[in-house]
């Protein structure tokens, strides 16, 4: 059997297996020239958020706060995201312009009414 790094496929080549047919992975590479299309899986109000940076990565937990009685116990739904640290990088400057935007829409009497926590 080869190793991995010889066994790779550029485009339109084709991989077999040991036992298998030869499949054209450049097939599943290609997408037609349209727009490409968001799919959420789910959206989630939350209120609160906490998260851990690695050697390796990140993670952001966002969390729905007070949760719920499930079963006599506090509930608290959530959703973990995991990030590269290049990609923390570029979530502090999208969520910084996303300030400024707030901070402009406050002056001009568009904002949400909260209060600065700080």
């Amino acid at each position: 059997m080869r190793p991995e790094k010889e066994a790779g496929a550029k485009k339109g080549q084709t991989v077999a297996g040991e036992y298998g047919q030869n499949v054209s992975l450049s097939r599943y590479y290609e997408y037609p020239p349209s727009e490409p299309r968001l799919n959420l899986a789910y959206t989630k109000y939350v209120n609160g958020f906490t998260g851990n940076v690695s050697s390796e990565d990140a993670f952001i937990d966002f969390i729905e706060l007070p949760g719920r009685k499930l079963d006599g116990i506090q509930t608290i739904e959530g959703c973990r995201i995991y990030l590269t640290h290049n990609n923390v990088r570029a979530l502090y400057a999208l969520l910084g312009e996303m300030v400024k935007q707030v901070e402009s829409n406050n002056a001009e009497g568009e904002g949400d009414g909260e209060q600065d926590d700080s």
